[in-house]
């Protein structure tokens, strides 16, 4: 485990090389020093120069704080934060490998369905689908059924997007629009 000495160090020299404000964290009073991994879009600069527009890719992040302190600071996850972090590093797989969604990311959700999850004891989509809710949540269910399918549209039964022009894009439509003629008869 790095000392937060250490940890000051590393974090000034990667705010150093990244251009970033290289903010350092301000030592606890037990010396007690917590990671969380998250994912975090950072820009892609051989992509970015390549293309000629910004370019992002996902990447693992950490952010740290001292146990007794607001002071946080985030970097690009490194090799030495998953040592010093294992069981934080370990669960952030688990939850990459196996996301759960807020049943507050269903659209409409609302006073009256928080009460009837928090009473249910259910916080999550996957969870409202699986339960065997009560008549009041039968169709927040079927929209969380309907969600779901969303993030996986290859078992959806949705039906396929059509090529078309997106608001306000340059590109020209997959699939040019035809106008059959009335037929007069």
């Amino acid at each position: 485990m790095f000392s937060d000495q250490a940890i000051q160090n590393a974090l000034l020299q990667q705010g150093i090389r990244d251009g970033s404000n290289g903010a350092v964290l301000v030592g606890g009073s037990n010396g007690v020093t917590h990671g969380k991994f998250y994912m975090h879009a950072t820009l892609d600069p051989e992509a970015t120069e390549r293309e000629g527009r910004k370019i992002y890719r996902e990447a693992p992040y950490i952010k740290l704080w001292a146990e007794g302190s607001k002071d946080q600071a985030d970097h690009l996850a490194t090799p030495e934060d998953r040592k010093a972090y294992p069981q934080e590093w370990a669960a952030f797989e688990q939850q990459r490998a196996h996301p759960q969604h807020s049943v507050t990311h269903l659209p409409g959700f609302s006073a009256v369905h928080f009460r009837y999850c928090d009473d249910a004891e259910i916080f999550t989509i996957e969870a409202l689908v699986a339960a065997d809710v009560q008549p009041e949540m039968k169709a927040l269910q079927e929209m969380g059924k309907r969600w779901l399918s969303l993030l996986a549209p290859e078992t959806s039964e949705a039906p396929k997007k059509r090529g078309g022009r997106v608001k306000g894009s340059k590109n020209k439509p997959k699939v040019p629009h035809v106008v059959q003629p009335e037929n007069p008869a």
